[in-house]
């Protein structure tokens, strides 16, 4: 079954280079792998590495998976391949070390950030960076689905409101 995580939203804002963001907004609807990410690009980044989240306690996150992207210039990135494990609850993020990606700053449950490549975290504490934020960051993927995204449309499950 597919599994789901993240949002997408309209471009609004960005987020400044050199921290790492949790998107607080959809945890993951199963467990397996997420095989493919969209997220959008303001200014070309530089180190965009996609990371997978535990949430262990309130703000407080252990990296599951990583993958590191690289380089990736102004745009939408639509279904860019990844390989990344995650478990039913989990919460999907990314660093960078330069440029910038789009976010939303309303409507959201909220965006969390710690300085830093955090990408082999255990345990760090992260703090709310928006409360009413969201990423525009989205991955899907197989595995077991429970929750949210089983048998709802994508406008139901994801966008929460968005369309």
């Amino acid at each position: 079954m597919a599994i789901e995580i993240g949002t997408v939203v309209v471009q609004n804002a960005s987020v400044i280079a050199g921290y790492s963001f949790v998107n607080y907004n959809v945890a993951a609807t199963g467990s397996g792998t997420i095989t493919a990410v969209t997220f959008e690009v303001k200014t070309q980044t530089a180190n965009l590495t996609i990371i997978i989240f535990e949430e262990v306690a309130a703000l407080t996150y252990t990296a599951r998976s990583y993958q590191v992207l690289g380089v990736k210039t102004a745009g939408l990135h639509s279904d860019v391949a990844v390989s990344l494990a995650v478990v039913t609850g989990d919460y999907i993020g990314y660093y960078y070390s330069a440029g910038a990606m789009y976010v939303v700053s309303y409507g959201g449950a909220g965006s969390h950030l710690l300085a830093g490549d955090q990408k082999e975290c255990v345990s760090a504490e992260f703090a709310v960076s928006d409360p009413d934020g969201r990423l525009y960051l989205y991955g899907t993927g197989a595995g077991e689905s429970v929750g949210g995204g089983a048998g709802m449309g994508v406008a139901e499950a994801i966008f929460a409101g968005e369309l």
